[in-house]
């Protein structure tokens, strides 16, 4: 028959060791309710298992001055909005980093080139160096990267940053493709797939900053570590409809890394 025993002190009878349970019992700690162990030391078995949430402010090795978490072939997974730090600085995890290329970065492709420019737009703002994309003419620029060591080769995917010369509120739009070198590797190689962006049509305003959304995932050719990785950004003119020049201001480059860092 189930009782209640109400106490407000367990002493050991002898000595200095108490026991609660046997071998194979479970004691429930109810919900709403806190067991405090103030200046005291818990002694808990050597491995803990929970397939549900471990709560706890603070873990120590139990003795040395380190600790091991998990074994090899683990996963710790950071929830999205979580943050690892050491002290106060955060600590770098692996995932979706950016690049961002600005247009003097780049350089016009032989044929059918856009054309470099600058615009002062009012003395004293700020003026713009872009590329201008011909209208009717697929124009295309050029520009090479290094990606770090802990990228994981993988697919990438891109923004584009551009405004219009005039105050038509047609598309714009761009495809990109891309192919990497490696160490004595001819440089003469194709590109990867061009990919497009979702076309954006121009606010009407001339100047006004325009930013495509992110586009599907772009393949690179021949992807590999410590490669020179080259990219060709193309105005596609077949699907957008602006009648004037697209003045590119520069592109984000979405890539993965798998690493923390590049040791």
């Amino acid at each position: 028959m189930a009782s209640t025993l109400r106490v407000d002190k367990l002493d050991p009878q002898s000595g200095t060791a108490l026991e609660i349970g046997t071998s194979g019992d479970t004691i429930t700690v109810p919900s709403g309710v806190t067991l405090t162990t103030t200046n005291a030391t818990v002694n808990l078995p050597t491995t803990i298992t929970s397939t549900t949430e471990v709560k706890t402010n603070k873990i120590s090795p139990a003795t040395g001055v380190a600790f091991a978490m998990g074994d090899s072939g683990d996963t710790f997974t950071v929830a999205s909005g979580a943050a690892l730090k050491i002290g106060t600085a955060p600590v770098k995890v692996a995932g979706k980093e950016t690049m961002w290329v600005p247009a003097p970065a780049m350089y016009a492709s032989t044929t059918n080139g856009a054309e470099a420019a600058q615009a002062e737009l009012t003395a004293g703002n700020p003026e713009l160096k872009t590329f201008d994309f011909d209208t009717s003419t697929a124009e295309s620029v050029q520009f090479n990267v290094s990606f770090p060591k802990s990228w994981d080769e993988g697919t990438v995917t891109f923004q584009t940053f551009w405004s219009a010369s005039s105050t038509n509120t047609g598309t714009g739009g761009f495809t990109l493709a891309g192919v990497s070198i490696a160490s004595d590797v001819d440089y003469d190689t194709a590109f990867g797939t061009p990919v497009a962006n979702t076309a954006l049509a121009a606010s009407g305003t001339q100047d006004d900053l325009m930013v495509n959304v992110e586009s599907g995932a772009v393949t690179i050719a021949s992807a590999a570590a410590d490669t020179n990785t080259i990219f060709r950004l193309v105005r596609d003119t077949g699907t957008d409809t602006n009648t004037g020049d697209l003045r590119l201001v520069g592109v984000k480059i979405f890539f993965t890394t798998d690493a923390a860092n590049d040791d």
